[in-house]
């Protein structure tokens, strides 16, 4: 009964931010559209550098509306609120926090080192 209640309140919580996060791709396509259209720009350097924010910001919310379709999926499931990685529960403050976490804090810190050196050794490849 107690895990139904919490699904439901991660359900909702997750279809807002979903709702949020769609609206907020919208937004992004029009400016990239009015970007591409504009043709009064100061600089070429300023216009690709208007263009390089805004597919960074499109990638980013792109994830998380892809994180929140997979929490979704797995909302009812024994997967959802278990470490994809050492299938450990996931502490139900983290999952307020963050609905959409799949990783454990443990995890997601080693998967933030892990991240962190790998672009290191990208950078210094460079």
């Amino acid at each position: 009964m107690a895990t139904n209640l919490f699904d439901n309140v991660f359900r909702d919580r997750l279809l807002k931010r979903r709702q949020a996060v769609l609206l907020t791709l919208n937004y992004l396509s029009a400016e990239t559209k009015a970007v591409d259209r504009n043709c009064e720009w100061q600089s070429a350097r300023a216009e690709e550098g208007r263009k390089r924010l805004l597919a960074v910001l499109r990638a980013g919310y792109e994830d998380e509306l892809e994180k929140i379709e997979g929490a979704l999926d797995r909302i009812g499931t024994e997967d959802y609120g278990r470490c994809r990685s050492c299938r450990k529960p996931i502490d139900r403050r983290r999952l307020r926090l963050v609905p959409a976490a799949d990783l454990c804090c443990g995890c997601q810190k080693s998967q933030r080192r892990q991240d962190q050196a790998r672009r290191e050794r990208t950078r210094r490849s460079a």
